[in-house]
């Protein structure tokens, strides 16, 4: 019997034998002290053993001040950039930049990439699935090679990520969530928390009539180090409606800006609850058309993307179930791999009840970039996935690489292939910044070996909640055929 977070019916009991395990998941947690405590009270993680590694030389980045990330949602690279796409905006962009053929996602299914790319940590088993329960992650060890050993949701506040590492370091960030504060019965305060019941369910998991947000595709609401500072979601966070005013003049247009479309606008509903931007409910790239047209004029018609901007465009992660046209892709690159779970690209099971292929990352998706510094219909072949876009920011920014950011071999910064256009504005070598101290593979496994089975992704969740049980936490816990 395998065991998953549900949302059950009105009433539905545990039944015998799902207890007797749950007692002894509580058996194991009493006798495991991190676990006791919870991330969010964990005992600080041991000091770094060794000096942090310096990566080989990398090839000079041009001096970019202003990048837009877009992150679209579900798609393979054969459904995006097909002759046929429902979305032409993608090939005029890539006319009029570069087209990243062999972009690659992470996992599946789509929280994790998200956190991969600002975090550079891999997924788990309750990540692959969404989070469908708002739960915090619980660490089994100290960190490996810069990956926090562990299942669950939101990383303690010692887990470090690009918009904690931007604000240590002074540089403006910011982030637009589209219908971020559109109603109170999906997301709650600055942030844009998850709305959860007693069960801790994810409220914004399905778009609402009014309020498409979802806030697993708002990748900042699952960091301690951001969500447990209000003020800083204030002033970080943001609708999507404030980016048109952020971007009139250069003075207030961030170094750094993370763009989120609505579940109907990124592409990931088809047959949209809501509207998208032209008012229509046609969802899929039909949406991603519309909202393509509206917002890239607004980023590259700014005086901050013409001085020295660049617009990176992206998808969270290929389609991960076989459909009609056989786009399903869990393909990987750039030597993925990962410490919390067998394979990053599944099988994992999303809200609707969806089941992934079984594969080693999230598929081939491609990536577009346009700048100044990209000559017009550049085609870059060089194989790149999130971790790759974390770690050119990162250079850029003059910040440390963390989790597979910095990883030794097949994680590259975007390089020559992709910035293509000579320009009068000197390069700025890459500083070769020092990857995040990371401790030596040493401590308890990553998840207890008991011979129930619990080392097992299908099982995570269970370890996961029988520890916020421990804390006194309302769980119920459901069998699964």
């Amino acid at each position: 019997m395998r065991l998953r977070a549900a949302f059950p019916r009105e009433g539905l009991t545990v039944k015998k034998p799902l207890a007797g395990l749950a007692v002894v998941v509580a058996a194991l947690v009493a006798a495991t002290p991190a676990l006791q405590a919870g991330p969010a009270a964990a005992a600080p993680l041991a000091a770094p053993l060794a000096a942090p590694v310096v990566a080989a030389s990398s090839p000079s980045l041009p001096k970019i001040g202003h990048v837009w990330v877009v992150i679209l949602e579900n798609k393979s690279y054969a459904q995006s950039f097909s002759p046929l796409t429902k979305a032409p905006m993608l090939q005029t962009l890539a006319k009029k930049g570069a087209l990243l053929e062999q972009y690659y996602g992470t996992a599946h299914f789509s929280l994790p990439n998200y956190l991969g790319l600002l975090s550079g940590q891999g997924p788990n088993a309750v990540t692959q699935s969404d989070c469908m329960q708002y739960v915090d992650f619980v660490t089994t060890g100290i960190p490996v090679g810069g990956q926090y050993p562990g299942q669950g949701c939101v990383y303690p506040a010692s887990v470090p990520n690009l918009g904690s590492q931007l604000s240590t370091k002074g540089v403006a960030w910011k982030g637009y969530m589209e219908d971020l504060g559109a109603s109170t019965t999906r997301q709650t305060g600055p942030c844009g928390l998850p709305k959860t019941d007693t069960l801790q369910r994810d409220q914004s998991q399905t778009a609402g009539a009014t309020d498409q947000y979802a806030a697993r595709h708002n990748p900042f609401v699952y960091f301690h180090a951001i969500t447990d500072h209000p003020a800083e979601c204030t002033k970080h966070l943001a609708p999507l409606t404030a980016l048109t005013r952020d971007v009139a003049k250069v003075a207030t247009t961030p170094a750094f800006n993370f763009v989120t479309p609505n579940l109907c606008n990124d592409g990931h509903d088809t047959g949209c609850v809501g509207r998208d931007v032209a008012g229509d409910r046609t969802g899929n790239l039909t949406a991603v058309q519309h909202w393509l047209q509206k917002y890239v004029p607004v980023i590259t018609g700014s005086a901050a993307f013409k001085k020295d901007g660049l617009l990176l465009v992206t998808w969270d992660e290929a389609a991960a179930t076989t459909g009609a046209d056989g786009s399903a892709d869990a393909s990987a690159c750039c030597n993925e791999t990962a410490l919390n779970t067998p394979k990053p690209g599944g099988p994992s099971t999303d809200i609707s009840g969806l089941t992934s292929l079984s594969g080693d990352g999230g598929g081939r998706v491609g990536a577009l970039a346009v700048s100044r510094f990209i000559k017009p219909g550049t085609v870059s072949t060089k194989p790149y996935n999130h971790y790759s876009t974390l770690r050119t920011l990162e250079e850029l920014y003059g910040v440390p690489r963390l989790g597979y950011a910095a990883q030794a071999t097949g994680v590259d910064v975007f390089g020559p292939d992709v910035f293509t256009a000579r320009t009068t504005t000197p390069a700025v070598p890459v500083s070769r910044t020092p990857a995040a101290p990371a401790v030596p593979a040493a401590g308890p496994p990553l998840l207890p070996t008991t011979g129930l089975g619990l080392e097992t992704p299908a099982a995570a969740l269970v370890l996961v909640l029988a520890a916020a049980a421990a804390r006194g936490r309302r769980t119920r816990l459901l069998p699964t055929g």
